[in-house]
């Protein structure tokens, strides 16, 4: 394993939690199971709406979703979000 600095914090770590110290990871994740909660619920919701309910940033979203965390379903007039594997 090598050290790397944190992608969110920059404390120094070992690169085995996606580039993130244990704790940065963890948040991550709680953020991450907050917005598949409420996607279980509301899969027609916008990002304006995720954003609106569970207080999780824009950014943080659309980066899960570039990371495959959380999937846009296509093929229906509005973009659905659902809840990725993991």
């Amino acid at each position: 394993m090598r050290l790397v600095n944190c992608k969110h914090c920059g404390l120094l770590t070992l690169d085995r939690l996606e580039g993130y110290c244990p704790d940065c990871w963890h948040e991550r994740e709680m953020l991450i199971s907050l917005v598949k909660d409420f996607l279980v619920f509301n899969s027609q919701a916008g990002l304006s709406e995720i954003v609106e309910h569970t207080g999780v940033s824009t950014l943080s979203v659309v980066q899960f979703i570039h990371e495959g965390r959380i999937i846009i379903s296509q093929g229906e007039a509005r973009p659905r979000l659902a809840y990725g594997g993991r």
